[in-house]
Parts: structure tokens; C-alpha cells; sequence
């Protein structure tokens, strides 16, 4: 009415199809319902988040039969509780996604090593084993 409507929308969505076409994608034919794509992605997001180092590819991403840590087989499953999800790792927290320092561990092995120190879980383990004699 004011004349100061210049489109009726078609030129904003012609912007964030332009806009959405030069975002990053991940190298290599990758379909969403791959596990490794979401994994690539959320941990782009978080070293974005934190300011850390992000130099990996999909490729980089090898999910193994068993989790490294303890064991378990993995199975990709929709329960984002269930704790034998693979679960993108950092081997040294801080160090940041690099193809030399992540791996795939179970959910569950992550949750442990997520905020507990080497000292923490030795100790935890010396008094388990204290119980269980």
C-alpha cells in the first residue's frame, strides 16, 4: 500500500536457495540416513561452537564393529540413550577434530570419559574392585 514492498517473496526465496547452495558439504556420496553424515556435521558444529580445530572429511569417519574402549558391539539405533551408538570422540578433548586425533566409541564409553579424569575412573575401579572381592 505504502509501495515500499519490493517482491512478493519469490526474490527471498531465490536468496536462501542461492544461499543454501554455497554452504560446505561433505566430500564424497554421503546420504543423510548415514550415520557418519550427522556425526560430521554435529561435530562441525561443535568445534564452530568452542573455536577448535575442524580438519576431518566423512572419510575420516570409520565406525568399527566393536567400541575400542569396552568392547561392545555398535548399533546404530534411533534411542539417542541407547549406549551402543557410535559416538564421534575426541581423543584429546581441546585438541579438536583432526583425522589424527578422533575416533568412534560407543555412547556409553563416552559418557564415561566425558568429564571424569584418568585419576576419577582409576579410583573408581580400585574401590569396585574393593566390592566386588
Amino acid at each position: 500500500m505504502n509501495g515500499s514492498t519490493t517482491s512478493c517473496g519469490c526474490v527471498r526465496r531465490e536468496t536462501t536457495i542461492a544461499f543454501n547452495k554455497t554452504k560446505k558439504k561433505p566430500e564424497g556420496e554421503l546420504k543423510k540416513d548415514d550415520r557418519r553424515y550427522s556425526m560430521f556435521h554435529n561435530a562441525q558444529h561443535r568445534a564452530k561452537r568452542k573455536g577448535i580445530p575442524f580438519s576431518i572429511t566423512i572419510d575420516d569417519i570409520i565406525i568399527p564393529e566393536t567400541c575400542p574402549l569396552l568392547g561392545i558391539p555398535l548399533v546404530s539405533t534411533n534411542d539417542k540413550r541407547d549406549p551402543r551408538n557410535p559416538s564421534l570422540d575426541q581423543k584429546v578433548p581441546g585438541k579438536g577434530y583432526t583425522p589424527d586425533n578422533i575416533w568412534v566409541i560407543s555412547s556409553r564409553a563416552n559418557a564415561l570419559k566425558w568429564d571424569a579424569s584418568l585419576q576419577e575412573l582409576e579410583l573408581l575401579v580400585e574401590n569396585l574392585k574393593c566390592f566386588s572381592s
